[in-house]
C-alpha cells in the first residue's frame, strides 16, 4: 500500500473514532482507543492539548524526529520546537482552534538537527458537544521525494541544455513519423529553421525513408535498443549530406517515440575514400618492397606475405600461408614467439636479428623490424625482414681486420698511441709504453701535460685537437728525452672516424729516425720473420713467379693504395699500369738488372704508385731472389711494398722547417717576443707588432725593459731577468705584467716563457708567448660588478615584497576607517594624512623595484618641473654646506615620461655633480627651459630631430673629466670614483631613462673646468586625464569569494573590504586548507583571491590545483613582489588578473567586478 493510501485510510479511521467520541459519554476512554489505533500507524502522529502542550507521539513520530518521549519534546517547547518556521506553527494552532483543519507542506527539525520537508494534516478532536479536547497532527516525510523532484528538474534542464548545445543534430520523431523537436545543430546542418522542420514527415529531410519504409525499418527493433546506421539528409539547397545516425525507439507511458542523433560524416567519407586509395597504394608498396614483409596471427600462422618474402624463402605465397612461425624461423616455437613479444607494448617497434629457413634447408641471417598491433580485438604481428648475409660477411671480415689491427698495434715495431679528441690517452701499445719504462695500462686516462710536462704536453694537445677539428693527417718531428736517451721521432697524427664520419680520436704513430733507415741487420733477418713483420706493419707482400710472369699480392698490397683486396688482377702488367709515368723507366731498369744478373740478390727502390682516389703514394719496395735454377737464373722473387708517403712529406717539410716556423709565428693569434741575454729584442711576430702598436723595425734591436715595460716596475722586472740569465733563479713558466704600447697605453699581458739555449745547453735568451688579457680583465671586473648589482636588486625586491604587505594593512584599514569616521572631524583629517603617507610609501616601493630592475614603468604625460622641485628638496637636505645649489626653472611644459624615473634622473645627475666637488666644494646648478631645434642649431643639438624640447642641464665646478674618459662615461659599470664609492651604473641609468622618452643626453667637460650634462626630452601636447571631483562609486556584487592570505592582518582587511562591497567572503590563512575546502565544495565559490608567496604551497600552485578540479573558476593573484608570477606567465597559468600590493579598495573593487563579469561571459 502506498504512503498516500495509508495516509488517507488513517484519516478515515480517525474521523470514525471522533464520531464515536461525540456520541458517547466516555470521551477519555475513546481517546485511549484512538491512541491505540494510531500507535502502529506508518506515519508520524503527534497530539497536543488546547494549550498547545505536546502530550503524545506515536512510534513513527519517535523514529522520525528522534525524541524518545512526548515529555522530552514538550520540555523543549513541543510542536513549536520542531517547526522550523514559528509563523507556521502559530498559524496552524490558530486555525485549528478556530474550528478549521490545516493542511500544508513545510519544514520540521529533528533532534539531531536535520531539516525535513513534510506534508502535514492537522485537525481538532472534539467531544460530543463539539468542544475541542485535543489537537492531532498527521505528518508524512516527503524529503526524499522533494529532493528527487528537484534533481529530476535539474537533470531535465541539464539534458535539455546539452541537447540544444550539442554539435550533432538531434531529432525527436512521433509515432506518426513526424518531427516533434529538433536542436539548433540540426537546423544549421539542414540550412532550415526549426519551424520548417517541426510537423513535417521524415521524408522531408531523408529521401531514403517514406513513412512506410521508416516504420518497416524500426518494426523489428526492440524498445530502448540503440541502432546505428548511415543514410543521407537533404539540405535546403538540394545537396545530400552523408549522415551517421544513432537512433533508438522508446516508450513514454503508452506513446512510442523515436530519438536520433545524426552526425555529418562528409569528411569521414572523404577520408575513407582516401584511405581506400592509400591502402591500395600501400598494398602496392608492400608487394613491390625489396624486403620480406610478414603479417602473423596470435596463433603463429601467416596471414599475409609479400613477393619479396616468397623470393627470399623460395616458396609460393600459398605454401607460406599454410606454415607456422617455427617452419620459417627455427629459433622460435609458438610459445617462444609469444613469450618474446609478451613484454613488448602494442605499437612499439622492436629490432632484432634471427635466421629464416630457405626451402633448400639453408639458413638466411635476417634483421627484423617488428611490431605488435591490434585491429579491433585481434592482436597481430607485423615484421619486415632484411637479408643481412652480406653484412654478416662484412662483419666477419671486420672482426678478422680488427684482429689484424690488434696484431699490428702490438707488434708493429712502432710506438702507437690512441688519444681522445680532448687529449687523454685511450691506449698505448707496448713499444710506446716501453720507451718510458712503464706498462701500457698505466697511461690510460692521462693527459699530454701529465706525461710530457707543460711545454711539450700543451704542444701535443694542440696538435691532437687540431687534427680532430681539421680531420687532416699531419707529420711532426720531435726530439725528446727518454729513459733510453735522447731520441728523434717523426710522428704521424691521424684522425680516427666511425662509419658516420664522426671523429672518435687521434692515432699517433711515432717512428724512430735517429739512426736513419733500417739497418742491414734488419735486412738479414730470416724470410719468415721478415714476412710476419711486414704483415704486422701492414705492408704489401708480393710473390713474383718470374718464369711464368705471375704475381700473388697480399691484401695489404691492395688496401694501402685504397683498393679492396683482389680489386685488380695480380699480374706484372697491373703493377706497371699503377706506376707513375715519371718513375716507370727507373723501376723497370732496376728490376731488369736484378733479374738478368742475379746481382745483387736484393733490390730496393722508391717510386710512386697510383691509389684508388687518383693520387699517387710513395712506395719503398724491397725484393729478394729466393729461387733460381741450376744455372743461376732467377725463378722467383719475394718482396714487400711499404707506403712511405708520410715520410717523404716529412722530409720535404723538414727542409722548409725554418720558413714554416716563421709562418707559424706570424699566423699565431698570440704575440712572440725573443730576448737575448742582454734584454734586446731579437724576435717579434706580427701579433706582437699589433699589440704594441708599432712596426717590427721599431721593436727588433731595442731594449725591451727600457721601451716596453712601465717605469714603476721596470727595475724589478729587469732585475729578475738578469738573475734568470745567470741561472740564479728558476724560470716561471707563466706570469702576467703590463706593457707600454707606442701610443702610451698600458695593456695587461699573460706570458708563457721558455729558455733559448745553444748547442752546449747554455742559456742565450728567453722566448715568450703573450696574450693580451686586458679586455678579459675588464669584462671580469664588469661581471663582478654586475653580480653585486644583482644581489642588491634581489635584496631590494625582497624588501619591496615585505614592505608592500605592511602597506596593504596600513592603507586597507585606513580606507575602512575613513568609511566609518565622521566627515569633517579631526580624526578624518588624521586618517587622510595616514592614507596619503601610505600612498607615498607605495611610490617609494615602486622606486625600490625600479632600482632593482624588477618593475616596468608606464610612460605618461607629465610636467617635469613638478618632479624637479621634489628632487631638489631631497638634494638640498643631503648635500654639505660647502656645495651651493642654484636652480633656474623656466618651463611648465609636458613630456612623455615616468615621474619616478625623472626623479631618479635628477637625483643621479646631481649626486654625480656633488661627488665631483666633494673635496673642494663649489656650485651645483640645475636649469630647465624649452628650446626649438632647427637645422641651424649648435653641433650637439643638430643630432636631435627638428622640434620642441625640454632642456635639462646640470653643471658643477668640480675637477672635470679627461677627454679619453668622456667616450666611456655612459657605459655600464664605468666609473671615475675610487673603489667602493660607485657602481658605474648612475649615468648608464640616466641615459636609459632619457632615451626611453625619445630624447638624448650629452656631456661637455675638460680637466679643471667642471662638467655640464644636457638632457633633451621631446615636448608633447598630451595632457594627463583630469582627476574626478566627485566621489567615485565603486562596483559591488553578491558573489561568493574565497580569500586566501597567510598574513592575518591582510586576510582580515581583505575580508572587510569585500564584505563592504556586498560579497560573501570565506577567509583562510593556509593555502593547503583553502585547497582542501575548495576540493570538497568546488561549486560553492564564484571567485578565488589569493596571495602568491605563502608557506608550504604558493598561490599559483594552489590555483593550478583548483583549476584542475574546476577549470572555469576565476582566480586573482595578489603580490607585493614575486619573481614567480608576471602578467605574461599568469595568463599562461589561467590566472584572470594580478592585483599588486598594497591593496587599495578602489582597485580591488574594480578588478573583482571585471573578473567576475568576464567569467559570466
Amino acid at each position: 500500500m502506498s504512503d498516500k493510501a495509508t495516509y488517507e485510510a488513517l484519516e478515515q479511521r480517525i474521523a470514525e473514532l471522533e464520531a464515536q467520541i461525540r456520541t458517547t459519554e466516555a470521551s477519555e476512554q475513546e481517546l485511549q482507543k484512538l491512541r491505540f489505533a494510531i500507535e502502529g500507524a506508518p506515519v508520524a502522529i503527534g497530539m497536543s492539548d488546547t494549550e498547545g502542550r505536546h502530550y503524545y507521539q506515536n512510534k513513527a513520530f519517535t523514529e522520525l524526529f528522534g525524541y524518545q518521549s512526548a515529555e522530552e519534546l514538550q520540555a523543549l517547547g513541543g510542536g513549536k520546537h520542531v517547526c522550523v518556521d514559528p509563523a507556521i506553527a502559530q498559524e496552524k494552532f490558530a486555525r485549528i482552534m478556530a474550528g478549521n483543519s490545516w493542511f500544508g507542506e513545510h519544514q520540521m527539525r529533528t533532534k539531531d538537527g536535520r531539516t525535513l520537508t513534510v506534508k502535514e494534516h492537522a485537525d481538532a478532536i472534539k467531544d460530543a458537544t463539539g468542544q475541542i479536547i485535543s489537537l492531532i497532527g498527521i505528518i508524512n516525510d516527503v524529503t526524499d521525494k522533494k529532493h528527487a523532484e528537484q534533481d529530476r528538474k535539474k537533470s531535465e534542464a541539464k539534458y535539455l541544455q546539452l541537447i540544444e548545445t550539442a554539435s550533432d543534430a538531434i531529432y525527436l520523431v512521433s509515432a506518426l513519423g513526424k518531427f516533434i523537436d529538433v536542436n539548433a545543430a540540426a537546423c544549421q546542418m539542414l540550412g532550415r529553421n526549426k519551424k520548417d522542420i517541426l510537423g513535417s514527415e521524415i521524408s522531408y529531410i531523408d529521401p531514403n525513408f517514406s513513412i512506410e519504409a521508416f516504420f518497416a525499418f524500426w518494426e523489428e527493433t526492440p524498445i530502448d535498443e540503440p541502432k546505428l546506421f548511415e543514410t543521407t539528409h537533404l539540405h535546403k539547397n538540394g545537396t545530400l549530406i552523408p549522415i551517421e545516425v544513432s537512433g533508438q525507439k522508446f516508450q513514454i507511458e503508452d506513446e512510442v517515440l523515436f530519438f536520433g542523433v545524426a552526425r555529418d560524416i562528409t569528411e569521414r567519407k572523404k577520408a575513407e575514400q582516401l584511405r581506400i586509395q592509400s591502402e591500395e597504394k600501400y598494398r602496392h608498396l608492400i608487394e613491390t618492397a625489396s624486403d620480406a614483409i610478414y603479417l602473423i596471427s596470435v596463433q603463429g600462422t601467416f596471414v599475409d606475405v609479400n613477393a619479396a618474402a616468397c623470393k627470399m624463402l623460395n616458396r609460393t605465397k600459398t605454401e607460406i600461408l599454410e606454415l607456422g612461425i617455427n617452419d620459417i624461423d627455427p629459433n622460435f616455437s609458438l610459445e617462444a614467439f609469444l613469450e618474446f613479444w609478451k613484454v613488448t607494448p602494442l605499437d612499439e617497434p622492436r629490432l632484432f636479428e634471427t635466421t629464416h629457413l630457405h626451402k633448400n634447408g639453408s639458413l638466411i641471417p635476417v634483421e627484423v623490424s617488428g611490431q605488435k598491433f591490434k585491429i579491433e580485438n585481434d592482436v597481430f604481428f607485423f615484421g619486415v625482414a632484411r637479408n643481412i648475409s652480406e653484412r654478416k660477411q662484412a662483419e666477419y671480415r671486420l672482426i678478422e681486420s680488427e684482429e689484424k689491427y690488434r696484431l699490428l698495434h702490438e707488434n708493429a715495431g712502432l710506438g702507437i698511441g690512441y688519444w681522445s679528441p680532448e687529449g687523454t690517452v685511450i691506449s698505448f701499445n707496448r713499444i710506446a709504453a716501453a720507451l718510458m719504462n712503464e706498462e701500457p695500462e698505466s697511461f690510460i686516462g692521462k693527459s699530454a701535460v701529465e706525461l710530457f710536462g707543460e711545454e711539450l704536453g700543451l704542444e701535443y694537445l694542440r696538435r691532437i685537437t687540431m687534427t680532430a677539428e681539421t680531420r687532416e693527417t699531419k707529420n711532426y718531428e720531435d726530439t725528446v728525452s727518454l729513459p733510453a736517451g735522447e731520441k728523434t721521432y717523426i710522428s704521424t697524427y691521424t684522425p680516427v672516424r666511425n662509419e658516420q664520419d664522426e671523429v672518435l680520436g687521434v692515432q699517433i704513430i711515432s717512428s724512430d729516425v735517429t739512426a736513419g733507415k733500417q739497418t742491414e741487420k734488419e735486412l738479414a733477418e730470416s724470410e719468415e720473420r721478415y714476412r710476419i713483420t711486414l704483415k704486422a706493419l701492414n705492408e704489401g707482400l708480393y710473390d713474383w713467379d718470374i718464369e711464368n710472369n705471375q704475381l700473388v699480392f697480399s691484401p695489404s698490397y691492395f688496401t694501402m693504395l685504397g683498393y679492396e683486396p683482389d680489386a685488380f688482377k695480380p699480374t706484372f702488367e697491373s703493377f706497371q699500369n699503377l706506376l707513375h709515368p715519371d718513375d716507370r723507366e727507373k723501376v723497370m731498369e732496376a728490376l731488369k738488372h736484378s733479374v738478368s744478373q742475379n746481382e745483387p740478390p736484393t733490390v730496393g727502390i722508391d717510386f710512386r704508385m697510383k691509389a684508388k682516389d687518383g693520387s699517387y703514394r710513395w712506395i719503398n719496395s724491397r725484393g729478394r731472389i729466393v729461387k733460381s735454377d741450376s744455372t743461376g737464373k732467377p725463378l722467383r722473387m719475394v718482396g714487400t711494398n711499404r707506403d712511405i708517403t708520410h715520410r717523404k712529406l716529412s722530409e720535404a717539410k723538414l727542409v722548409e722547417k725554418k720558413q714554416e716556423a716563421e709562418r707559424y709565428l706570424n699566423l699565431a693569434g698570440i704575440m712572440f717576443i725573443g730576448l737575448d741575454k742582454h734584454g734586446t729584442v731579437n724576435v717579434a711576430n706580427k701579433k706582437a707588432c699589433e699589440i704594441l702598436e708599432c712596426e717590427e723595425s721599431e721593436i727588433i734591436g731595442r731594449k725591451w725593459f727600457e721601451h716596453f715595460i712601465p717605469e714603476r716596475m721596470r727595475h724589478e722586472v729587469h732585475n729578475v731577468f738578469t738573475q734568470l740569465m745567470k741561472g740564479d733563479v728558476e724560470l716561471v713558466e707563466y706570469y702576467e705584467n703590463p706593457v707600454i704600447t707606442a701610443t702610451g697605453r698600458e695593456k695587461q699581458i699573460a706570458w708563457h716563457n721558455t729558455y733559448i739555449t745553444d748547442g752546449n745547453d747554455q742559456i742565450t735568451g728567453i722566448l715568450s708567448s703573450g696574450e693580451d688579457i686586458s679586455e678579459k680583465l675588464h669584462l671580469k671586473a664588469q661581471l663582478i660588478q654586475a653580480q653585486k648589482m644583482e644581489s642588491i636588486g634581489n635584496l631590494a625586491g625582497g624588501i619591496a615584497h615585505d614592505f608592500n604587505n605592511i602597506l596593504s594593512s596600513v592603507i586597507g584599514f585606513t580606507e575602512l576607517s575613513l568609511d566609518e569616521v565622521a566627515k569633517g572631524s579631526s580624526l578624518e583629517d588624521n586618517l587622510q594624512e595616514v592614507y596619503s603617507a601610505g600612498k607615498r610609501a607605495k611610490e617609494l616601493v615602486s622606486q625600490i623595484l625600479t632600482f632593482a630592475r624588477q618593475s616596468e614603468k608606464e610612460l605618461q604625460p607629465l610636467r617635469p618641473s613638478d618632479v624637479v622641485f621634489e628632487a631638489l628638496k631631497f638634494i638640498r637636505s643631503s648635500l654639505p654646506v660647502t656645495i651651493e645649489i642654484k636652480d633656474t626653472i623656466d618651463s611648465d611644459s609636458y613630456v612623455i615620461a615616468n615621474p619616478t624615473q625623472i626623479y631618479q634622473m635628477i637625483i643621479n645627475l646631481c649626486t654625480n655633480a656633488a661627488h665631483a666637488m666633494a673635496d673642494q666644494g663649489g656650485v651645483l646648478e640645475l636649469r630647465m627651459k624649452d628650446i626649438n631645434v632647427t637645422p641651424n642649431s649648435t653641433p650637439h643639438k643638430s643630432e636631435l630631430k627638428n622640434g620642441s624640447y625640454l632642456e635639462i642641464q646640470v653643471s658643477d665646478t668640480g675637477a672635470g673629466i679627461a677627454p679619453e674618459l668622456l667616450r666611456s662615461i655612459f657605459e655600464p659599470y664605468f666609473t671615475t670614483k675610487r673603489p667602493g664609492e660607485g657602481t658605474g651604473m648612475g649615468l648608464a641609468v640616466v641615459q636609459g631613462i632619457v632615451e626611453a622618452s625619445g630624447g638624448k643626453i650629452f656631456v661637455k667637460s675638460s680637466p679643471g673646468k667642471g662638467a655640464l650634462f644636457s638632457a633633451y626630452l621631446p615636448l608633447t601636447e598630451e595632457r594627463p586625464p583630469r582627476a574626478l571631483t566627485e566621489v567615485e562609486t565603486l562596483p559591488t556584487g553578491s558573489e561568493r569569494v574565497i580569500f586566501v592570505d597567510d598574513e592575518v592582518p591582510i586576510a582580515k582587511m581583505g575580508t572587510r573590504i569585500l564584505s563592504q562591497l556586498g560579497y560573501s567572503v570565506t577567509t583562510i590563512t593556509s593555502s593547503i586548507e583553502a585547497l582542501e575546502l575548495f576540493k570538497s565544495n568546488p561549486y560553492d565559490f564564484d571567485l578565488v583571491i589569493s596571495d602568491v608567496t605563502m608557506p608550504k604551497m604558493t598561490g599559483d600552485k594552489m590555483a593550478a590545483e583548483m583549476m584542475s578540479v574546476r577549470a572555469d573558476i576565476p582566480v586573482i593573484l595578489c603580490t607585493g613582489y614575486s619573481a614567480r608570477v608576471s602578467d605574461l606567465n599568469a595568463a599562461e597559468l589561467g590566472i584572470k588578473a594580478l592585483a599588486t600590493k598594497p591593496i587599495v579598495k578602489a582597485e580591488l573593487a574594480k578588478t573583482v567586478r571585471k573578473v567576475l563579469d568576464e567569467a559570466k561571459g
